[in-house]
């Protein structure tokens, strides 16, 4: 897991064992690298998440809600799934999605 809110996600996931959060001395591009390396991704829309999944060239899971300054089909890429909802919870939620 990368985020702008590391101690969130830390705080989200700390009971599980099989989850690595990037550590706070990654720079953005340091999580890139490692997203890249990834098989499977779940992105947030966005710049940083839409790179990272491309990147990864693997199973992408994202959010259906696209920027409206952007043609539907030129923003998502056509081997990635598309999901309704939220990919990241409210912050005071205890569900992921």
């Amino acid at each position: 897991v990368a985020s702008d809110d590391k101690s969130y996600c830390k705080n989200l996931f700390h009971n599980r064992t099989n989850i690595f959060v990037t550590p706070r001395s990654f720079s953005i591009g340091d999580d890139i690298i490692t997203l890249s390396l990834c098989q499977h991704s779940i992105i947030t829309g966005g710049t940083f998440g839409w790179w990272t999944g491309y990147l990864a060239n693997g199973q992408v899971i994202h959010d259906k809600v696209y920027p409206s300054e952007c043609e539907r089909r030129e923003y998502y890429y056509p081997p990635w799934f598309l999901i309704d909802g939220k990919v990241r919870a409210h912050k005071n939620s205890k569900n992921i999605l």
